[in-house]
C-alpha cells in the first residue's frame, strides 16, 4: 500500500517465526518487499 510506513525491524522480528507470505498479507505489502528485508538482513 503506497503512502504507508512500516519499520524494517517489525518485519525482521516477524521473519523469525512467520512466513514471508503471512507477513506480506498482514501488512498488505508485496511479498517482494518482505523478501527485500530478508535479503538486507542476510547481508
Amino acid at each position: 500500500m503506497k503512502g504507508t510506513w512500516l519499520p524494517i525491524v517489525v518485519i525482521a522480528r516477524e521473519l523469525v517465526s512467520h512466513s514471508i507470505e503471512q507477513i506480506a498479507d498482514w501488512h498488505v505489502i508485496d511479498v517482494e518487499d518482505v523478501r527485500g528485508v530478508q535479503d538486507l538482513l542476510a547481508g
